[in-house]
């Protein structure tokens, strides 16, 4: 036995009423306050790992990952490769694409020790690298013979096409088998590298420091107009910075670094084994400009990319020129969203405007310009004449507005002023709530006038009103916040 429940689902998906839904006009708007909420953030992703030999078939099993994966930079250290070198790396992925391995080496080939490191950019990579105009990368100067670290930059484009620029770095730290006056010589040339950075640019650094260094260290500075700087967050596997560590902390301090995994807290950060001393160290991190760390999202040890005794580190950043702070809001999502709802409601204006103007006088309440009107006010009113049906017989009652007749009086003329102008504090509200807001005068229209007038003047002076009143709230909008 068939049911006699009339099918609702059905009837709201039919492909009738959804064309009905797009041509019907201006609908309701969205609050605009969601859309600056749900701002979106482009990222990038990056990864550090001490791959301990970069032979064999390691480097194609890192380009398939970072393709895989949607990494965008891999910083290698101890390659033990020789020379500097930019080669292409085709991976296997469906579909290909290509990667760019930059390498710094020694000329002379180790097969053993601590030599040679490297970045690795994906094909997204390898784009934000020829954004910058395919600079060359910066190799530091030897220590003892070994190439240890190296630079390079490259321009990213945020979600609303503003460049940033970042300071991508590999850096293998001398391990404790070097003595004291080989990793002082070391630092010093870090720190060249850091200096060699751009000023405007976010260096990201992805290091094996060898070294231990302790949770929440604070580096003050000798100005006294500048804050201490927090090198590292609460979190970390070690609570002080053996000797080395803190020469370490000072040179991060001088150049305005932190440690990015040390701030998110995590089950483990140990990512490697000393065999000597049999505990787990944390050795492997990446430093990134102070001031940018609010755009760090996540960083945390991963599982080796590829076979080697120490643990790889991932970084996930949000690009954007600016990223508002807690329950702060961006106001310039706002102002495109405004200027599109004025563009589309002033295309509105002409069609009415252009239909009105065919019919009026005595029978121009059974003319197509005044069927226009009415239909136009009820899809205002409720966006759906299914809906606005039920909303009228609802209990078997009618509303007010609608026993004077159905061919729109003064009342239900006011009803639907009254709609709209709900709509408007609706979208508004955003800005209505600043102080600066409440001080300025907005213009109120005397809707008085138009009850002597038809439908079709009628609706002229509605739109009139609605978009002077439009360009007087953007007009404050825009003084609020310059």
């Amino acid at each position: 036995m068939a049911s006699s429940r009339p099918n609702y689902n059905a009837a709201q998906s039919s492909p009738q009423s959804t064309h009905d839904c797009i041509v019907a006009g201006p609908t309701r708007q969205s609050n605009p306050l969601k859309r600056i909420r749900r701002r979106d953030f482009k990222t990038i992703s990056g990864c550090s790992q001490n791959v301990q030999g970069l032979k064999d078939d390691k480097l194609e099993s890192l380009a398939h990952h970072a393709a895989e994966k949607g990494i965008d930079f891999i910083c290698i250290q101890e390659t033990l490769l020789s020379e500097d070198s930019i080669t292409t790396v085709k991976t296997f992925t469906s579909p290909p694409s290509q990667c760019t391995f930059f390498h710094h080496g020694q000329g002379i080939e180790t097969d053993c020790g601590s030599g040679g490191v490297g970045i690795l950019l994906s094909s997204s990579g390898t784009k934000a690298w020829e954004r910058a105009g395919r600079p060359e990368p910066v190799y530091a100067s030897l220590t003892g013979g070994i190439a240890r670290a190296m630079g390079l930059e490259i321009h990213v484009l945020d979600i609303q096409k503003f460049l940033l620029k970042y300071f991508i770095i590999s850096a293998h730290h001398p391990d404790s088998s070097e003595d004291s006056d080989t990793h002082l010589a070391f630092l010093e040339t870090l720190l060249e590298l850091y200096e060699n950075a751009p000023c405007d640019a976010t260096i990201i650094s992805g290091e094996s420091i060898n070294a231990e260094i302790g949770r929440s260290i604070i580096f003050p500075h000798e100005e006294p107009t500048s804050h201490p700087s927090c090198l590292t967050g609460p979190f970390g596997t070690h609570k002080v910075s053996n000797e080395r560590g803190e020469r370490m902390s000072q040179i991060l301090g001088a150049a305005w670094l932190c440690s990015a995994g040390t701030w998110f807290e995590k089950k483990r950060y140990d990512t490697f084994f000393d065999k000597h001393t049999k505990k787990r160290v944390q050795y492997d991190h990446i430093f990134v400009t102070q001031k940018e760390k609010r755009s760090v999202t996540n960083c945390s040890r991963a599982c080796p990319i590829i076979q080697s005794e120490h643990h790889a580190v991932v970084i996930k950043l949000r690009v954007a020129a600016h990223i508002p702070k807690k329950g702060e809001c961006s106001f310039a999502p706002a102002a495109r969203y405004i200027e599109r709802r004025q563009r589309r409601r002033s295309r509105h204006q002409n069609r009415v405007l252009d239909i009105g103007s065919g019919g009026a006088g005595e029978g121009a309440s059974s003319s197509p310009a005044t069927e226009y009107s009415n239909d136009t006010k009820e899809r205002n009113r409720g966006n759906s004449s299914k809906k606005n049906l039920n909303r009228r017989n609802k209990k078997g009652k009618v509303k007010d507005g609608d026993k004077k007749g159905s061919s729109g009086g003064a009342k239900g003329d006011s009803n639907d002023k009254h709609d709209c102008d709900e709509r408007d504090n609706f979208a508004w509200s955003t800005f209505q709530l600043a102080p600066e807001a409440s001080a300025l005068p907005i213009p109120i229209f005397d809707n008085t006038s138009s009850h002597s007038l038809n439908d079709t003047d009628r609706q002229k002076h509605a739109l009139e009103q609605q978009t002077y009143n439009q360009h007087e709230r953007l007009a404050i909008f825009r003084t609020i916040c310059e």
